[in-house]
């Protein structure tokens, strides 16, 4: 190797002309054991290297070392006993910055590496100590940061993966005033203890542009965005000299042009072939962008600690044996987002892949993101707010559901949210950023109280006059309904604005998110086998759940069973209640901590816990008040437990948390269960009989709605189903069920647009075969669980639709959750009365449209008018007759798919078949079709055929059958045969794709 400094220079001397400095990184191991020796000998090296650069460089280009120890930079011969224990007890009890004197005693096996490093900077001397140096260059008039962390202090002869400590407070934060920053370590980050590890990449991906690193003699490099908006290029060096083989000797070569407004970069894999240094694969010869961390040009905009925990909070209690406690970012996956459109009724939607979800939020900059109850709008959310970060935007995310609109004091309430999220010293800089550089994202928009069109307006204009850019993030269900029955479907602010609809995880996705699970693991732990096994097991109950349709294909239900199967926790594929699921979570949380008698004593207290604080209207107890609480349970069940022991150890198992000085339950869902679990034990008490019959009457109230949905995966009792059911009976209690027939002809027949089928391709390789499914698996999924707001006016028929659907939900969770041990008289009860408020709820809605007719398609018109300039009037109107139809037939189908989604088992035929014969309508078909489509095993040709001849008549009911087929044909694999003689019989349109093979056609087409 000590020969071959002539011919790195021969490398390198043509990538690039006109160099202004030429920067030497060692990430490491520039010794084979820390000899001062061996040093010596790499101070020959790199004197000649200097001497061949400078002969070819230009005089005045500055040629600079920077070094970093790694393990075998440590003298192991010069360890001591006082070491050895010293690094054990930092191991054991880590301090945050260790003492000077600590820090002196573990790194004196580094003396010779620091006297070496000293030698190297006499032109440019570091500035720190032995854990955290840095360099400051300036190249061209631009300034360069290095920072530089000894990695390997607590190295020893023979270490192993995860063991390794870094005191990530004794390095300096980020920096003011450099254009590039680059951080030098020498051990990735599965060398150090996983939670410290986690910490320190943090730190590392916040104040760097590039992260340069070595030890594992692999060279890759890759860019990396990260849940908070970091945006980092990594770059893991390779050996220069293979110890034991001399003919593998590697390095990386990165030329960057920071003269440019974006960057540029070309980069280069060298490798040695026995004569010459030659570029092999995975260098870039053109010029690429280098797409620097913006977070570091946003200094000023810093998240503020406890909103940065909020960001990385998934929203479950989610764990994994190998890491502990998960942030969002370890198992995000973005999902696909399905574009609604109303203007071209025969065009396919366009699906936004998630990988693009960032670009077109940045394309469009204003627009409505769509989706059902626990479809992830909020992770998200989340993630959206990072990446815009990212970009070197500044976003505010405003909570619908606790945010309180005050029309003349929209910027001054949203300036004070900023406040929150970064800090209050920065609020003046953030009001006077330019609108380009802002944007608002507004979770749960439908719960905003905005009680009619003028409030609406008036906000969202006032959100435009704060920032340019504004994403709108809503429970399609609630948001649809509320702005057909506001009549406000198709004016103001919200008609131009694009809408997108998140997407359940198709097949890639799925796969994907397995993936990330179960790359979570120690990969030298579990074998290939293992893996395999793993990776089968998860894909089989997931396949069972989902291609069942007993639960969507959400994430949030995807983990909580990787979560159980990874526990050892039995997963019941035949679940499909929300309760079961997110009881899987609060079920490993407290099992990890607990053994059977502890777990036994741990759910009645919580459960008593809950239930005092929800009656008591204590929404966070100070530590006084769980005293009390605790006391008067030691009272009441004759037990004594250690308060301050139990407390922690329910902190530990992220099932309690503290806020400000209080506490709280850490996720709504583990207050919601623990109250229901309260109920069930206690049903047959008055007092709590009299919270079940009050909860009923203010089902609008989402704390109640959510304990009745947990309540109704617990229990079964008889007096509890009455309350809800007659409760339910009076929603919309003035309506005659609607039947789809005539009370559905509001507009001529011709105003019914067509629906057509477009075949999807399939590939040769199962990824791409997968892909191609997913992309025609653009179906919009009706939401199970409305956002309930707090209470509206009771006469308001908008509130009125918020407690149907949360009815029905309910109802059908009770149903679905014990089909053997109801009768079947209340079985068949509890469906008509689930089939016949969707119904009613239909019925207001088309009164609604009749009343406003006139003016929906006035105002429709008047929109239109802007954009299409060329049209005629009666054009004009044709098109908004269709629009309003358009949107009548999404809300009529979201209703039906609800219903049927609500109540739909594979264990309860007998029940459908009764209540059918006993409504026998057109709505009544439509839904008892939607539930044989999501549950049976084969496609049911004959019902969809026979209901098809009975619709065909009506229209508006007719195109609902056709959206119920093609959604499930674009979901489903069903044979080719079936699909087109369907779609024949039913008139949809069927595009054959002309790529497919027969060959191809025989892979997609499977048992049904």
């Amino acid at each position: 190797m000590l020969g071959k400094a002539g011919k790195i220079v021969n490398a390198i001397r043509n990538l690039e002309h006109d160099l202004a400095a030429c920067l030497v990184v060692v990430s490491g191991d520039s010794t084979f054991s820390g000899s001062e020796e061996q040093y010596w000998a790499v101070l020959g090296l790199l004197q000649e290297l200097k001497e061949s650069l400078t002969s070819y460089l230009k005089t005045d280009v500055q040629v600079r070392f920077i070094v970093v120890p790694g393990n075998h930079d440590c003298d192991f011969g010069a360890a001591n006993e006082v070491r050895e224990k010293l690094v054990g007890a930092v191991e054991r009890e880590p301090e945050e910055v260790p003492s000077e004197s600590l820090v002196r005693e573990c790194t004196a096996v580094q003396d010779s590496f620091f006297e070496y490093k000293d030698l190297l900077d006499e032109d440019q001397k570091a500035k720190g100590n032995r854990l955290y140096y840095e360099y400051h260059f300036e190249v061209g008039g631009r300034k360069i940061l290095f920072r530089c962390y000894n990695t390997a202090w607590l190295s020893r002869l023979h270490e192993s993966q995860g063991e390794l400590l870094y005191p990530v407070d004794a390095a300096a934060g980020k920096a003011a005033g450099f254009e590039l920053t680059v951080t030098v370590f020498h051990h990735p980050y599965n060398w150090l203890q996983h939670e410290n590890a986690r910490v320190f990449r943090k730190h590392a991906e916040n104040v760097s542009d590039i992260i340069l690193t070595g030890h594992e003699h692999e060279q890759t490099r890759h860019a990396r965005v990260g849940a908070e908006g970091e945006r980092n290029l990594y770059i893991e060096g390779g050996v220069l000299q293979e110890t034991g083989d001399e003919s593998v000797s590697t390095f990386n070569a990165l030329v960057l042009d920071l003269e440019q407004e974006e960057g540029k970069q070309k980069f280069f894999h060298f490798s040695w072939n026995g004569e010459m240094y030659v570029p092999v694969a995975g260098s870039s010869e053109e010029w690429e962008d280098l797409q620097v961390n913006k977070l570091l040009e946003r200094r000023d905009f810093e998240v503020s600690e406890g909103f940065g925990r909020f960001l990385e909070d998934p929203g479950v209690q989610l764990s994994h044996p190998a890491k502990g406690n998960l942030p969002l970012s370890d198992v995000f996956v973005a999902p696909d987002l399905r574009e609604i459109t109303h203007e071209d009724r025969d065009d396919v939607p366009r699906l936004v892949k998630g990988a693009d979800v960032l670009d077109t939020v940045l394309e469009r900059r204003k627009l409505m993101l769509l989706g059902a109850d626990k479809s992830g709008k909020t992770s998200l959310a989340k993630v959206l707010f990072s990446r815009l970060r990212a970009r070197g935007l500044v976003p505010v995310l405003i909570d619908g559901s606790t945010f309180r609109v005050r029309t003349d004091r929209v910027s001054e309430d949203v300036g004070k949210v900023f406040e929150d999220q970064y800090s209050p010293r920065a609020r003046d800089k953030f009001e006077q950023l330019g609108r380009s550089q802002k944007v608002i994202l507004v979770d749960d928009f439908d719960r905003l109280n905005l009680r009619n069109l003028m409030v609406r307006e008036t906000f969202l204009r006032a959100l435009a006059d704060v920032a340019d850019g504004l994403i709108l993030m809503a429970n399609d269900q609630a948001q649809h309904m509320r702005e057909l029955m506001g009549g406000e479907a198709a004016v103001g602010s919200l008609a131009g604005l694009p809408r997108y609809e998140v997407q359940e995880l198709g097949h890639v996705l799925r796969e994907e998110l397995i993936g990330r699970w179960l790359s979570l693991a120690d990969d030298q732990a579990m074998g290939a086998a293992e893996l395999a096994r793993k990776l089968n097991n998860a894909h089989v109950v997931l396949n069972t759940l989902i291609g069942r349709n007993f639960v969507p294909s959400y994430p949030v239900f995807i983990l909580s069973v990787l979560q159980a199967l990874e526990f050892g926790t039995p997963v019941d594929t035949n679940a499909s209640t929300y309760g079961y699921f997110y009881e899987l979570f609060i079920k490993n949380s407290l099992a990890e901590t607990s053994n059977r008698s502890e777990y036994d004593v741990k759910t009645a207290y919580l459960s008593f816990l809950a239930y005092r604080l929800f009656v008591e209207r204590i929404a966070e107890p100070t530590l006084e008040d769980l005293r009390g609480l605790h006391e008067e349970y030691e009272r009441v069940y004759a037990l004594s437990l250690p308060f301050e022991t139990l407390l922690e150890n329910l902190k530990n198992a992220n099932i309690l948390d503290t806020v400000a000085g209080a506490y709280r339950f850490k996720y709504k869902y583990i207050h919601y269960y623990f109250v229901a679990s309260y109920v069930k034990d206690y049903v047959s008490e008055e007092e709590v009989r009299a919270r079940i019959s009050d909860m009923s009457e203010k089902i609008y109230v989402e704390e109640n709605a959510n304990i009745l949905l947990f309540l109704a995966h617990l229990v079964k009792d008889q007096f509890a189903i009455g309350e809800m059911l007659s409760k339910a009976e009076k929603v919309f209690g003035g309506y005659t069920p609607a039947k789809l027939e005539k009370d559905a002809q509001i507009f001529d027949r011709g105003a019914i647009g067509s629906v057509s089928y477009r075949e999807s391709a399939v590939a040769a390789s199962r990824k791409a075969e997968l892909q191609r499914i997913d992309e025609s698996e653009e179906v919009a999924r009706a939401s199970e669980v409305s956002n309930g707001a707090e209470p509206w006016d009771s006469e308001d028929e908008i509130f009125e639709i918020d407690v149907a659907m949360k009815s029905v939900q309910i109802l059908g969770q009770m149903l679905k959750n014990f089909p053997g041990s109801l009768r079947g008289d209340l079985k068949a009860r509890l469906t008509k009365e689930c089939y016949e408020l969707g119904l009613r709820t239909l019925a207001a809605m088309f009164e609604a449209i009749k009343e406003a007719r006139e003016e929906l398609v006035a105002d429709t018109t008047e929109y239109l008018k802007a954009n299409h300039p060329g049209l005629t009037l009666r054009e004009l109107e044709e098109m908004a007759i269709q629009n309003v139809v358009r949107f009548a037939q999404m809300t009529s189908y979201t209703v039906v798919k609800h219903v049927s989604h609500s109540v739909g088992s594979g264990a309860l035929v007998q029940t459908y078949k009764r209540v059918l014969e006993e409504n026998g309508s057109d709505a009544a078909h439509l839904i008892d079709l939607s539930i044989k489509l999501d549950h049976e095993a084969d496609f049911p040709t004959v019902d969809t055929l026979r209901v098809g001849r009975q619709l065909k008549q009506n229209d508006f009911a007719l195109s609902l059958l056709r959206y119920l087929v093609v959604n499930h044909f674009y979901m489903f694999h069903v044979v080719f045969p079936t699909r087109q003689s369907v779609c024949a019989s039913l008139g949809i349109s069927y595009e054959k794709a002309t790529r497919i093979t027969n060959r191809e056609l025989r892979k997609l087409e499977g048992p049904r």
